[in-house]
């Protein structure tokens, strides 16, 4: 695993953004092996679904 490093918002002064079109975002999640995943695939879905809804204007294409 790498080192993760925390920096406070008050620490943040000067924030550029360097807009290069469409950014992919790809989220991997464990999940426990051995265990019924149906449960916890219908919850994912159900918050992708409920993300995409609320934020509209941030999505091309519904995740998958």
């Amino acid at each position: 695993m790498g080192a993760e490093i925390f920096i406070p918002n008050r620490s943040i002064t000067n924030v550029i953004n360097y807009p290069k079109g469409y950014v992919r975002c790809l989220v991997d999640v464990a999940m426990p092996y051995g265990q019924d995943r149906t449960p916890l695939n219908s919850m994912f879905e159900s918050c992708m679904t409920s993300f995409f809804d609320q934020f509209p204007g941030l999505f091309i294409h519904p995740p998958v």
